[in-house]
């Protein structure tokens, strides 16, 4: 904040966040690097209702399509726990949205112009909405919680696939918050049981295919 022309009022307390630990793993086959998530810190951070100054507030960044290639046989193995849910898996053309699930058709759609790593993304994002709930109720309501609670999982998810979402999920995040630290927090627990609920089933999945 001081960088920006503004400091934290006195008094003022910072909100506890989980930060990622990562760390570099490199391919024995191709030699090529890669992150991967250790666990989580607790950081404090302060919100722009927190601080005064002349500095401007930067406006929130816009998502960042994520480009490239995904995970080695990600896309088949979330595919594969989506239709353990009774989901089909759908791609075609599909705008402004990246990707939509419908309960009563029982449907996941992603979006065909996806590149690769932007696809598993958005299908993990489409595999939270369903694990979290809101897949099987009218979410329209509280959709702000709803979208933070499937990013953030996505996020998580995607962090131990060796995939990095920094650059979409945390403006994706922000916008639909509207830096609103409650709507984040509230989001925060049921986020992280669904991650781990889903990262569980990849590991049983990973541990028969090698059986």
């Amino acid at each position: 904040w001081l960088s920006l022309g503004r400091h934290v009022r006195k008094g003022e307390h910072g909100l506890v966040v989980l930060a990622p630990c990562k760390y570099k793993v490199e391919d024995a086959e191709t030699g090529e690097e890669s992150w991967r998530l250790r666990g989580f810190r607790l950081e404090h951070v302060f919100a722009d209702c927190q601080t005064d100054g002349d500095g401007d507030v930067p406006a929130p960044a816009r998502p960042k399509l994520l480009a490239g290639d995904g995970p080695a046989g990600a896309w088949d193995t979330i595919a594969s726990l989506i239709a353990q849910r009774g989901y089909e898996l759908v791609r075609r053309e599909l705008f402004p949205a990246n990707g939509v699930t419908d309960p009563q058709e029982r449907t996941v759609t992603v979006a065909d112009r996806l590149e690769g790593a932007a696809a598993v993304k958005t299908l993990v994002h489409e595999l939270a909405h369903i694990v979290c709930g809101h897949a099987e109720q009218s979410y329209s309501a509280n959709r702000e919680r709803c979208e933070c609670e499937a990013e953030s999982v996505s996020y998580l998810v995607c962090s131990q696939l060796g995939l990095a979402t920094d650059a979409y999920s945390f403006p994706y995040v922000a916008n639909w918050s509207n830096g609103d630290t409650k709507v984040i927090t509230d989001a925060a627990d049921k986020a992280l049981r669904c991650a781990e609920e889903i990262l569980t089933a990849l590991q049983h999945q990973e541990e028969a295919a090698a059986a």
